[in-house]
Order: structure tokens, then C-alpha cells, then sequence
């Protein structure tokens, strides 16, 4: 028979050893060689076999199903909120620079003027700027066109 500790008693274990954690993280990151691991063949051969694996399981559903729409609203709105701020400060300069190849690419597009017929806006209009957009991504990505 495997000893296993108690619910109670493991839960308390981990709200004793909880205030130590940011920091060990801090530590262990501050010392991880990730990128090569992570981007090596093999790592990606696993991650697309999880991948399918879980779709073919249905997984996400699943898990889905596991959250009812109060709890999902709840997390949302009060961890979410106060971590979104945080989050988007610190990317600010990278957003604009991931931002501006597509915003100058938009900004040389020559476009019609609008008509009267919301048919033909989006043949002329619209879709010549979902062209431009998909076309610079291809561009930047280094798959061509």
C-alpha cells in the first residue's frame, strides 16, 4: 500500500510553503536553459502528437466542461483585472514594434473610394485590406506570398 498524506494535511503543507514560492521561481528561471530544448524537432514532434492527441480526446472540452460560467466570471474579473494592467504595461514598446510593419503596410494601401453598395465596399475595400494584412504576415513570418 503506497503512504499517501492526507487532503487536509498536504493542503496545509502547501499554505505554509506558498509565501516561498514567487521567489524560488525567481531563482529557477533566473538559471533556465529553455530555448534550445524547446525549439529542437523533437520538442515540437511532442508537442504536435499532445496536440492531436488531446483534440482526438476532446480534452479542452472537457476541461470546458469542468468550469461553470459564474466561476469563469468570477476569475475573470477579479484575478484577471488586477494582472491585465500589469501585463500590458511592460509589452507596450514590443506591441508597437510587432504593430508597426502591418500599420505602415495598411498605411500605403491605396483604397477606392466608398460607395453607396456595401457589396462592393467589401470587394474593393475590405478585402484588398485583409490582402495587405495577410500578405505582410507571410512577409514578416519569411513564407512569401
Amino acid at each position: 500500500m503506497v503512504k499517501v498524506t492526507p487532503v487536509e494535511d498536504a493542503k496545509e503543507s502547501f499554505k505554509e510553503i506558498l509565501p516561498k514560492i514567487p521567489d524560488r521561481y525567481t531563482r529557477k528561471i533566473k538559471k533556465a536553459k529553455w530555448k534550445e530544448a524547446a525549439t529542437s524537432e523533437e520538442a515540437e514532434a511532442l508537442w504536435r502528437a499532445k496536440v492531436l492527441e488531446a483534440a482526438e480526446r476532446k480534452r479542452r472540452k472537457a476541461g470546458l466542461e469542468k468550469v461553470s460560467e459564474e466561476e469563469w466570471r468570477n476569475l475573470a474579473a477579479n484575478l484577471g483585472s488586477k494582472r491585465i494592467k500589469e501585463s500590458l504595461e511592460g509589452r507596450i514598446d514590443k506591441w508597437a514594434a510587432n504593430w508597426r510593419p502591418y500599420a505602415e503596410a495598411l498605411a500605403s494601401a491605396e483604397l477606392p473610394p466608398r460607395s453607396a453598395d456595401p457589396e462592393e465596399n467589401i470587394e474593393r475595400r475590405v478585402k484588398p485590406v485583409v490582402k495587405t494584412l495577410v500578405q505582410k504576415k507571410k512577409e514578416i513570418l519569411g513564407e512569401g506570398t
